[in-house]
């Protein structure tokens, strides 16, 4: 069984993980909650920014390399899916990743008090812009929640060994991909949705369990070639 490590989310500004629904008559597009009522950021949203992160860093690190060997350990925590023009061997996604919430003494503590949930959110007028001309439209206001920023969210993950078992961070191939994932979330600005409008600024870190940021520059910036990613096909 792998064991787990925790993600930090420090939310700088207000943010939002859309529902897809609204209010009738009220508000437009409205927040997602998970059980306690409170605003959560859904695994896969994580995912994404974590890999767009390590991809950057990787291309760094390869010199603009597009398959070097730190791209393989970016398919190896992330996996890949090779289109119809690659001949890529498809790989698994090593690293999991659940979704992130405000502390549970936290959420349990608002469950039952709905003005403390609602003050978790604020409602933010919007336009609608027109795709032909980029200028808002006419008589298109839009009403839309956005969650306060000032929080900390938290979630757990793990990278697990060609086997299923916990990639020891100690390990050789445990310090490339803890190294690489630190890296990668330092590098996440932005999470969520209306990121282009200011939304969603952040900073990602990872728990000293895994690696810390000092000890993944560290190990980065004196590690010419990384030990080699043990890709396997899915």
């Amino acid at each position: 069984m792998a064991s787990q490590h925790t993600l930090f989310i420090t939310l700088l500004s207000d943010w939002r993980s859309g529902s897809g629904t609204g209010r009738p008559g009220d508000v437009d597009q409205l927040v997602r909650r998970d059980a306690e009522h409170c605003p959560f950021l859904p695994a896969k949203t994580i995912i994404g920014v974590l890999r767009d992160g390590c991809e950057r860093v990787a291309y760094a690190l390869d010199g603009g390399q597009a398959d070097g060997p730190w791209a393989q350990w970016v398919a190896y925590l992330f996996g890949n899916h090779p289109g119809p023009n690659k001949l890529l061997m498809p790989v698994n996604a090593h690293l999991k990743v659940d979704s992130a919430h405000l502390d549970g003494q936290l959420r349990r503590a608002i469950a039952t008090r709905p003005a403390l949930q609602s003050a978790l959110t604020l409602v933010k007028p919007g336009v609608k812009i027109s795709s032909a001309t980029g200028d808002a439209e006419e008589k298109c206001i839009r009403l839309e929640e956005m969650s306060r920023g000032g929080t900390t969210l938290k979630s757990t993950f793990t990278i697990q060994d060609s086997y299923g078992e916990r990639l020891d961070p100690e390990s050789e191939q445990g310090k490339a991909a803890y190294a690489l994932l630190a890296a990668g979330a330092a590098l996440v600005e932005r999470i969520g949705g209306k990121r282009r409008r200011g939304a969603g600024r952040c900073q990602v870190t990872l728990s000293k369990t895994a690696m810390d940021l000092t000890k993944a520059y560290e190990y980065l910036s004196k590690t010419e070639k990384p030990p080699e990613a043990p890709l396997l096909q899915s």
